[in-house]
Formats: C-alpha cells, structure tokens, sequence
C-alpha cells in the first residue's frame, strides 16, 4: 500500500535565507534520531559533502557546543557546531563548510501526528556570505532539497513502509546573489 500524499521537499528562498521542508512518515522522535544518529545512512554523501567517496561516516556530538562533521582516511572535516539543542523539536548549526563568515542552519522537527512530522530547514546568514567565495555550481536551496528527500526515504524505510510511502512534500528557497 502506497501513502504517497503528493508532499515532496520544497524549498523556498528570499534575499538571505533558504527555507526547506518535508513531511516525513514516522514519529517526531524517530524523525530527530534518524536525523541526528544515522546521518551517514541517508546524507547524499556524493553530492552534498566536503569528501564525497572518501567519508567513512558523519557524526553528530548531541549536544551544545557538539560538532557535526565528516570523518575520512586523512581526519575529520567540520560541517558546524551546534548552538542550541533541543531533542526532539529541533536543534541550530552554526553551519562552517562555507569559505569566508558562517551561516547557520535550525532544524524543526513538528508533530503533526503519531506517525508524520514536518521537518524543517531554515538556513540564514546569506547576507554575510561574499557570493565571489561561493563555488559558481553553488545551490544551497537545491542541495536541501535533495537531502530532505533522501532524509524522507530513510524515514519511509526504517518505518517499515518502504520507498513507495515518501510523504516527502517539500518547500526550497534558494538566497538571492
């Protein structure tokens, strides 16, 4: 049986910020464990990495001041450090893959229901960010569209539900350079 419910990752985006959301099909508390605590399984490590192939897995120290970061053959790469921690609705990354002044990115993880919950991307601090230090294949607003719809699968499968019951409506926006 398929719960698909026409709900894919979107992305909207202003001047400064990315704003992305997803209707996963599990609980607010798996929702934030699989977020947190199997990042390496469902992350799209090839495209929206800093070591693509070379990533052995991704960790998240769960709590404030806790990093999030890559672990490869030649060391660990940081992604960011968390600010504020609030399992399960959510937590804030001082994002530091960027070249140049942080951003910072608030997951919010919303119970709708026993078994859906919206998570939710809003990515800030565009406004700081020298668009000339941004790689010119750049698309924030694209790259947590595809990994809120990975997100979304893991969610479907480690519920038992299986790929064909992605909820996965989502929103992107993408700031303007």
């Amino acid at each position: 049986m398929s719960s698909v419910n026409a709900r894919h990752p979107s992305v909207v985006a202003d001047q400064h910020v990315v704003r992305a959301s997803v209707v996963v099909n599990c609980s607010q508390e798996s929702a934030f464990s699989t977020f947190v605590g199997r990042v390496a399984d469902w992350w799209p490590l090839q495209s929206y990495s800093l070591g693509r192939d070379q990533i052995k897995t991704v960790v998240v120290e769960k709590r404030v001041g806790g990093r999030m970061y890559e672990v490869r053959p030649d060391g660990e790469r940081n992604w960011g450090v968390i600010t504020a921690w609030n399992p399960p609705h959510g937590f804030v990354l001082r994002w530091d893959v960027i070249s140049g002044p942080t951003t910072s990115v608030e997951l919010t993880f919303e119970k709708l229901d026993d078994h859906s919950t919206r998570v939710s991307v809003e990515h800030t601090g565009w406004e700081n960010v020298d668009p000339s230090l941004l790689p010119s294949d750049c698309n924030y607003g694209e790259g947590w569209r595809v990994t809120l719809q990975h997100f979304a699968e893991e969610c479907a499968k480690s519920s038992g539900l299986g790929p064909d019951s992605v909820a996965g409506h989502s929103t992107t926006e993408q700031p303007q350079q």
